[in-house]
């Protein structure tokens, strides 16, 4: 754990660093560049990482799904016309991947850097939090454990007692089984 600015929170405290990668380095060379860099460290602090890993999973979610419509689309330019009897065409090819980059691109607005968290371990659960979530299997009867059937007809006593009553009822003899004798 180093001291830097949390990258969630913006507070000077420990945490785990951030990869300094490409898009780190260019935002650092922008600020350079315009005299406004401050030089900090940055940082994920201990009590925000749940916070930032979230944060982080819909950068990549969003990273997979721009991507996929990149790709989509740059097959739909390129492909399709050959199908239908179009000529190859460097221009379209060009113009259709410089689409599809434009649009991965896009991702780079719900960018969040990576983080080191070598060493991270969740906390515990709180044992008010344990409590309610025993309180919560006790309550519900879908959770309890339940006894396995000994056998497909004791599944259901309830239906099969209804129907010799509704026999009996009606003044019917029950049903005889197969290799039953009649009484």
């Amino acid at each position: 754990m180093i001291s830097g600015k949390c990258i969630v929170c913006e507070a000077d405290k420990n945490g785990f660093p951030i990869i300094e990668d490409a898009v780190i380095r260019a935002i650092r060379a922008v600020k350079k560049g315009l005299k406004m860099a401050k030089g900090n460290t940055l940082i994920v602090c201990a009590s925000c990482v749940e916070q930032y890993k979230k944060k982080r999973s819909d950068f990549e979610k969003a990273l997979v799904q721009y991507g996929l419509l990149g790709a989509f689309l740059l097959l739909i330019l390129v492909a399709v016309p050959l199908f239908i009897g179009g000529s190859f065409n460097f221009a379209t090819v060009a113009t259709a991947v410089l689409l599809a980059l434009l649009i991965f691109a896009f991702s780079i607005f719900r960018y969040y850097p990576a983080a080191d968290l070598t060493g991270y371990v969740p906390p515990a659960p709180t044992t008010a939090q344990q409590g309610a979530a025993s309180q919560a299997a006790a309550t519900s009867p879908a959770l309890q454990p339940q006894p396995a059937p000994r056998n497909l007809l004791s599944m259901f006593p309830a239906k099969a007692h209804e129907n010799r009553q509704q026999e009996k009822s009606r003044g019917q003899k029950p049903a005889v089984k197969k290799g039953e004798k009649k009484k």
